[in-house]
């Protein structure tokens, strides 16, 4: 087994991987007469029979930095695309997308504040950035991972409203709102991650030799396994309560059938509800990745904490690195998915970069085009909707006339 896992470094980014509650890994000045006895005062951290030797710290210790640094790279760059895109063209800035760049900021914050130093646990033994880090490290791993699920509860209950109730939420669906809603979100992140700044610090332990180690030290086991039952309520299951609840009434109403408009209204209208479940599409699998990227974790986290006997094997080690790895690596997914099932962020991806994916970004790309019943004996009227330069047209055509306007 790896020496990360026995002598508790890997377990030091405690809201991701728990620390073992252990009464005290300090130990007086006095001679210690053999290796057992140093074990019990140190929380049974073993003391190797030579001090000499280097710790194993196992695969991982190579293997896991190096799959951070892949995340980070891939997530860095995609979501800072993301908030381009919506900063540089008007049309991008809707109610749901800010939401999004809401999202991409907590992406970015967690990958650049969090991932290097919880890499840096796998790779050495001993905790070497100080307490004001250790402190903060946590503090922030945790205050982002709830704007994050709180964000994407927020997402959800608008595409609740924009589908369930599109007229009577336009009130309430402003893009002021939807700042102030984000700011709330972060606000409520930073108070409700308080404990963790408090209770991180840094320990005195040995392990083939002395080690500093960054570890959450509550007054009792008790206060550690309500605070965790606390974190997980919070970061995870009832936010994604939320956004399961948003989707059961969106899919409850989609298979209501509705009193559609006659005429040009109707087909505009479909076209519009098309767009509207394209996007709740887009967003409901960003819930569902984000819900089985942290699963695992939180299933460890929560049986380390209430269960501090249970046994840890090899397997189970491997299996914390898994779950690890997989709920950072879903900070980095998320771009991905806009791409793939969001059309608008595709096209101006597209568009934001023409040289990368080798288009013409002064010739026009067809956005979409719908056809409308013309007047009796005439044609269908066809209209198409085109973007070029950060510019918007509409064209109408219709039995050989041509109506056209253009908005910036």
């Amino acid at each position: 087994m790896s020496g990360l896992f026995e002598n508790g470094s890997l377990l030091g980014m405690d809201d991701v991987l728990p620390s073992e509650i252990v009464p005290e890994t300090t130990w007086p000045s006095t001679e210690v007469s053999n290796a057992s006895e140093m074990g019990n005062l140190t929380g049974n951290i073993s003391l190797p029979q030579a001090e000499v030797d280097q710790p194993d710290l196992g695969p991982e210790a190579y293997v896991v930095p190096t799959v951070f640094a892949i995340i980070c790279i891939i997530g860095i760059a995609g979501n800072a695309l993301v908030i381009y895109v919506v900063w540089k063209y008007q049309q991008m800035k809707s109610v749901t997308n800010y939401y999004i760049v809401n999202l991409a900021i907590a992406d970015i914050a967690f990958l650049v504040c969090c991932v290097p130093f919880s890499a840096s646990v796998f790779a050495t033994t001993s905790w070497t950035f100080g307490l004001f880090m250790c402190k903060f490290v946590n503090y922030f791993m945790l205050v982002t991972l709830q704007a994050t699920c709180l964000t994407l509860a927020a997402l959800s209950f608008d595409r609740y409203l924009a589908i369930v109730h599109p007229v009577s939420s336009l009130v309430y669906r402003t893009k002021n709102k939807a700042k102030a809603i984000s700011a709330c979100i972060w606000l409520g992140s930073f108070l409700s991650s308080l404990p963790v700044a408090i209770y991180q610090t840094e320990v005195k332990g040995y392990w083939y030799g002395p080690q500093t180690y960054c570890r959450r030290m509550f007054p009792s086991l008790e206060a550690a396994q309500a605070f965790m039952i606390y974190s997980v309520l919070m970061s995870y299951f009832i936010p994604l309560m939320i956004s399961a609840t948003s989707y059961i009434l969106i899919l409850l109403r989609v298979r209501r059938p509705a009193v559609q408009p006659a005429g040009n209204s109707a087909v505009i209208h479909a076209h519009q509800a098309k767009q509207k479940r394209k996007v709740s599409l887009m967003v409901a699998t960003v819930v569902l990745l984000f819900m089985l990227s942290w699963l695992p974790n939180h299933i460890i986290n929560l049986w380390r904490y209430l269960d501090p006997n249970a046994p840890m094997t090899q397997t189970i080690h491997y299996i914390k690195v898994v779950a690890l790895c997989l709920s950072y690596a879903n900070s980095s997914v998320n771009p991905i998915v806009y791409s793939f099932m969001g059309e608008d962020f595709r096209k101006n991806f597209k568009k934001a970069f023409p040289r990368c994916f080798k288009i013409n970004a002064v010739g026009p790309m067809i956005k979409d085009q719908l056809e409308l019943p013309g007047p009796s004996g005439k044609k269908a009227m066809l209209i198409h909707v085109t973007e070029a330069a950060g510019q918007s047209s509409l064209k109408t055509s219709s039995s050989g006339k041509d109506m056209q306007t253009t908005s910036a």
